[in-house]
């Protein structure tokens, strides 16, 4: 298996190359790329300007603490017992190389482009990537730089007119080779047997019969899923099977081998192909891309594609809650909708269907359990009993204070949404009789809660009702908008689930970790110095005493040095939490996250709105 240190030379290693490319290959990456390609990740047009000056302004404020995770890697990598000494070189020239260049001036003058396209994808399962460079020759001089501090050059090999470096260690089974092509970019992996005719077509020496600019695949995929052409892609679950299952290439199962996946396909029994492929109708694709980027916003949508039955299906099961479907205000926002009767009957069908023909491959049996106990699961009487009265929450908190040695300060709004939210009002009152003096009507102005309703130190809490929701409003300031916050109109697709934070929720969340991190710091060197203060050894023992004695000396010296590393490491991730804090808060405005239950399948979402 490719070792953590090779994995790492890969990814840093992307910068070097050599030169060698046909006069007429096509100058876009997608031009290499097969249509039938399982899995692609790439951009058909360059990001825009805007949102590269945002990433760049933002990637200048993280860079001293990338510094400081360097240097800690280095350190850590040194002592380490085994540990490479080209792996701490190759992290401190990174390190010194993008010091202070990582603006469009510093990166431009590594050869780098801002304006690149690139494609991530597979030759079958051999995973290949391309990168457009704006200066070649800028790129050449980095990597004879990167050469010279590391003490060792990469090895070299040719295939035609075409050269290219190898990069990793000698005893791997698979190479990483990587090659310069006009200007692009190219690396991949192969098998140290790899034959001339493999080498070509892992990087592009002969072109695919169709590729996916020509079939026009990603645009058509784009326009379809809603992506914009900046960066998107996919995972063809059936593609990918069928390259597993079916016949493969020696480089295939070269690639499958190091990663230790090394089974022949003669191994693989009938229904285990029958059945993951059975798998791969009803889930034939994970796709990703971004929906909005800009200067301000970034929003990238994941969507874990089914069959038009199945999403049928899913989507049966959001409701629509108050206000759900915006993105929060508050501090800290959270809410979920669910419709519990779709939910026992998707439930029930899926695992009726598993009971009626169990999976017969090995791999798969642990389902069978799975969908029974699924099924066992939604026959709580407790979800009919709510399914009538409950679809969901919308809760956002606009205060969250935490003093020394009390309780939380906090205020904000919760909506619950019910057909029949004068039902969820008889049920509180059942438990607590002041709401069921409340003599609450829908669309109403909030009412107070009496006193001894609420725990001591509650700040005052008000009640309302709309047609479809009940109300909690916790905190003087949020009286006057409960009503509006039942009453919020959707406009959008109802999400399953929802939670964001504004920038000062962030802060809170950060403050948070920092002193439960810094509290574990404290007691850690507290029982150190603890330690230190113990007698280890006796100086009136016997010889044989003290031979033993000081056998148990060299064990605690280990245990000591392991400690003092400990201690090191908990005093490092305060620092780096203690900056993420302060550059997090410093450009992010606002993040989100939303699940939503389509048609199409599971889709999420994930927003942020910069300062």
């Amino acid at each position: 298996m490719l070792s953590k240190r090779l994995l790492l030379a890969t990814v840093i290693s992307a910068g070097f190359g050599a030169t060698g490319c046909s006069k007429d290959a096509p100058d876009h990456p997608l031009a290499y790329v097969p249509a039938g390609t399982p899995y692609l990740l790439a951009n058909t047009e360059p990001v825009p300007e805007a949102a590269i000056d945002m990433w760049l302004k933002n990637a200048e404020q993280i860079m001293p603490m990338y510094d400081k995770m360097f240097d800690s890697m280095a350190t850590q990598m040194e002592s380490e017992k085994g540990a490479g000494e080209m792996g701490v070189k190759l992290i401190k020239a990174m390190r010194d190389e993008f010091k202070g260049k990582v603006n469009k001036a510093g990166l431009e003058s590594l050869g780098l482009s801002m304006q690149s396209r690139s494609a991530f994808y597979g030759v079958g399962l051999v995973p290949v990537m391309r990168l457009e460079l704006g200066n070649p020759d800028a790129f050449k001089a980095l990597v004879g730089r990167m050469e010279s501090k590391i003490g060792q050059k990469l090895g070299v090999g040719k295939v035609g007119d075409q050269e290219y470096w190898i990069a990793g260690s000698a005893e791997e089974k698979v190479q990483i080779i990587i090659a310069l092509q006009g200007k692009q970019l190219v690396m991949t992996f192969a098998p140290k047997t790899t034959d001339e005719a493999v080498l070509k077509q892992l990087l592009g020496l002969e072109l695919p019969k169709e590729s996916v600019l020509d079939a026009k695949t990603l645009t058509a995929f784009n326009e379809k899923s809603g992506y914009l052409p900046y960066g998107s892609g996919y995972i063809d679950t059936g593609k990918m099977l069928t390259a597993v299952f079916g016949q493969r290439t020696a480089t295939e199962n070269a690639f499958l081998d190091a990663i230790g996946e090394s089974n022949p396909v003669a191994a693989v029994s009938d229904a285990c192909k029958a059945e993951y492929q059975a798998i791969a109708v009803q889930v034939p694709r994970l796709s990703f891309g971004y929906t909005e980027l800009d200067a301000k916003h970034m929003n990238i949508r994941y969507a874990l594609e089914t069959s038009p039955a199945v999403g049928a299906e899913l989507s049966k099961l959001a409701v629509a809650v108050p206000g759900l479907d915006a993105q929060g205000e508050g501090l800290f926002d959270f809410g979920f909708g669910l419709d519990l009767n779709a939910l026992v009957s998707f439930v029930n069908a899926k695992s009726g269907a598993v009971a009626a023909a169990p999976f017969q491959c090995e791999s798969l049996q642990s389902l069978n359990d799975n969908f029974a106990k699924a099924r066992e699961g939604v026959s709580n009487p407790g979800i009919f009993m709510a399914a009538a009265a409950f679809k969901g929450i919308n809760a956002s908190l606009s205060k969250f204070e935490m003093a020394e040695g009390q309780p939380p300060a906090i205020e904000g709004k919760i909506a619950i949404a019910s057909d029949n939210p004068q039902s969820l009002l008889s049920m509180a009152g059942s438990f607590a009789p002041q709401f069921a003096s409340l003599n609450l009507q829908p669309n109403q102005a909030p009412v107070a809660l009496p006193v001894d309703a609420l725990p001591p130190g509650t700040p005052p809490a008000y009640v309302a009702m709309s047609d479809k929701a009940l109300g909690l409003a916790i905190g003087e300031s949020q009286q006057g908008s409960l009503q509006a916050f039942l009453t919020a109109e959707n406009k959008g697709p109802s999400p399953l689930l929802h939670y964001g934070l504004n920038g000062a929720g962030m802060a809170t969340f950060f403050d948070m970790i920092i002193k439960q991190s810094e509290a574990q710091l404290a007691s850690a060197e507290a029982t150190q110095e603890i330690a230190g203060d113990v007698e280890t050894i006796d100086e009136t023992s016997t010889d044989e005493t003290a031979a033993d004695e000081a056998s148990g000396e060299i064990s605690a010296d280990e245990g000591s040095e392991d400690s003092a590393k400990n201690l090191a490491e908990l005093r490092a991730s305060v620092e780096s939490m203690k900056a993420m804090r302060e550059i997090y808060t410093q450009f992010i405005a606002r993040a989100d996250f939303t699940v939503y239950a389509t048609d199409r399948g599971i889709e999420m979402g994930y927003e942020i709105e910069m300062k």
